[in-house]
């Protein structure tokens, strides 16, 4: 293919508008339908004059979808599906999260992306954008989502626990919590292994136990207990 692929994006979530917006930034030609905003025959239309399609929709809807819609068999199609192994599109994840606000260029191009080894390459695919990407098993996939979600959308439910008790139990603004955050996330950067510190590390169990007791009525005593017997699972192992 040597001019630059003609893009369809299907789908109109978070991902959908990012990369919607990322590819407008980047002078690329693509076409955009969403259930809720367009017609069947918009999405006809755009499956006609694609070369690659996206399809940005929900993981357990991707399969359904490519099979009530034969056109879409002659086309290259994309998921971004961390986990939904498939052989009738090609996974391209961005190693990102994605919220209501849009990026700058710069922050987009930084975004990495993980494809299967022995598929086609990024390049190949994308040949207008310069992102970094990488290569992993196929076997590995499921492996590597799980890690996204905990270590993104797991933390996020801690973080908005937070900010939210900090507002609404004691009546302090929840920006005073933003440079803690800000603390952790440089700490993480800069030595993820010399990072941790807390009762944990200290094993200071009455601090611990004081903690567990604080807890004992909320819903999030759970997730302390899962963290510390994890934890000490590690220390055993080490």
């Amino acid at each position: 293919m040597n001019r630059q692929p003609v893009y369809g994006i299907i789908g109109g979530g978070k991902l959908a508008n990012h990369l919607l917006r990322y590819f407008t930034l980047s002078n690329l030609s693509v076409r955009n339908w969403s259930r809720a905003k367009s017609s069947k025959m918009e999405l006809d239309e755009l499956v006609k004059y694609s070369d690659v399609i996206l399809l940005l929709i929900k993981d357990d809807d991707i399969v359904t979808f490519i099979d009530n819609m034969p056109a879409l068999r002659s086309k290259q199609l994309i998921h971004c599906s961390g986990s939904l192994i498939t052989n009738k599109a090609l996974c391209v994840h961005p190693f990102m999260t994605f919220g209501s606000t849009f990026y700058t260029y710069l922050e987009y191009q930084r975004i990495p992306f993980i494809l299967e080894k022995g598929k086609k390459a990024f390049t190949e695919l994308f040949p207008g954008l310069i992102n970094p990407h990488y290569y992993i098993d196929e076997a590995d996939r499921g492996f590597y989502h799980a890690l996204c979600v905990m270590s993104g959308n797991f933390t996020t439910l801690l973080w908005s626990k937070l900010f939210m008790e900090l507002s609404h139990r004691f009546q302090i603004p929840e920006q005073v919590g933003y440079p803690y955050l800000e603390a952790i996330c440089k700490n993480l950067i800069t030595d993820h292994k010399a990072a941790l510190t807390g009762p944990l590390v200290r094993n200071d169990q009455s601090t611990i136990e004081d903690n567990i007791k604080a807890l004992s009525s909320d819903p999030y005593s759970k997730v302390y207990m899962a963290f510390i017997e994890t934890f000490e699972q590690l220390q055993k192992q080490k």
